[in-house]
């Protein structure tokens, strides 16, 4: 009895230090769970010069709907785990949002488009969790210049096309950010709902309107970011837009902006065109995309993340994922996604409690043995 009242003076002091040590370590690994707040957290995509939704973004007096966004809905739960910065995980769903209606923009800006019907639904992350964390990404550099199919990819340094320079004329730059060097990850999005547009594809001697796009879901290369590492989505060769002529436009709130509302019946289909969407992760550093467009000669659209939380995780985060959409005829379509998360202060599970009370057992051993 003496000899193991003994071991346990010799040993109490030892263990509790060894255990502290791993108690503070567990602490700083500790999982922590945010509520997410819906006001300030959601989902942006930009194609060209709209950023969608547009029923979120339009001003309220030219119909928008600002609540009608693509947020977090109820008060969702994500875990963090490390410090400064915190790596998250957000679980499937954390955006499940369908707009009521579709809403229908004329575009006066660009002379050979009509309007954009849109009423995209989003779901975010789709099947899988998504994971976002900081340091070196073996999948990518920190810092690329990436064009469709050149050879001198991830270095490439033209929105040219040719030679060593790809197939295409486009270009994605990605730069890491300052705070958090490197940190993001990707995130699988599935978007439904329609989302259309008119052009004009005659005007003599018959006015004739080309009908474009698409339930999407059928299509899932509409939304490409987000994923690994330049990855693509093929879309086949489909059915062709049909062609309508001399449709009727009906006045809107817009002002002096009229609408196609009903087309009437189709003269015509134009041969299906085939189409591929390049994408890449999400990052908090900046996004830079340049292609060919109207009316020229080029359209760059730039995104920048940021990361504005504490040490323990708490604040804002925004990371920004671009690619590009390429087609048959020759369209080039920029495209860039922003996803914001806010979060309160998390509640934190550890082993400290656990800890504290074996600190505690030890000293009551401590104490009997040398009673």
């Amino acid at each position: 009895m003496r000899e193991i009242e003994s071991m346990a003076r010799r040993w109490a002091a030892p263990l509790a230090g060894a255990l502290l040590i791993v108690l503070l370590a567990g602490a700083a690994n500790a999982a922590k769970y945010f509520t997410v707040t819906t006001e300030q957290s959601n989902l942006t995509y930009q194609t060209g010069s709209s950023v969608l939704p547009i029923l979120g973004n339009l001003p309220t007096s030219y119909g928008g709907t600002p609540a009608l966004r693509w947020r977090p809905q109820g008060s969702p739960i994500i875990t963090g785990t490390g410090t400064s910065p915190v790596s998250l995980t957000v679980p499937p769903g954390l955006i499940n949002f369908a707009p009521p209606y579709p809403v229908i923009l004329p575009v006066p800006s660009l002379p050979t488009y009509i309007q954009f019907t849109t009423g995209l639904a989003a779901y975010a992350p789709n099947g899988s969790t998504a994971n976002f964390a900081p340091g070196t990404k073996t999948s990518r550099p920190a810092n690329f210049s990436w064009c469709p199919g050149a050879s001198a990819n991830p270095a490439c340094t033209t929105v040219l096309a040719g030679g060593s320079q790809g197939s295409v004329s486009a270009i994605v730059k990605y730069q890491s950010g300052l705070a958090g060097p490197q940190y993001g990850g990707t995130m699988k999005i599935l978007n439904t709902g329609p989302f259309q547009w008119y052009t004009v594809e005659a005007t003599a001697p018959t006015y004739k309107v080309r009908q474009q796009g698409y339930d999407v879901g059928s299509a899932p290369n509409t939304i490409i970011g987000g994923g690994a590492y330049s990855n693509y989505d093929v879309a086949t060769a489909g059915a062709g837009d049909k062609i309508f002529a001399s449709p009727p436009l009906v006045p809107t709130y817009y002002g002096a902006y009229n609408i196609i509302t009903d087309p009437g019946t189709a003269i015509s289909t134009a041969p299906g065109l085939s189409s591929k969407g390049w994408g890449f992760p999400f990052t908090t550093g900046t996004v830079y995309i340049k292609v060919p467009w109207y009316p020229g000669p080029y359209k760059t659209i730039t995104g920048m993340g940021a990361d504005n939380r504490t040490p323990a995780g708490a604040g804002n985060i925004s990371m920004v994922a671009g690619g590009v959409l390429t087609g048959d005829s020759g369209l080039v379509v920029p495209q860039l996604i922003t996803f914001t998360i806010n979060v309160p202060e998390a509640e934190e599970i550890s082993m400290f409690a656990a800890g504290v009370g074996l600190l505690g057992l030890i000293g009551l051993v401590r104490r009997r043995a040398s009673a």
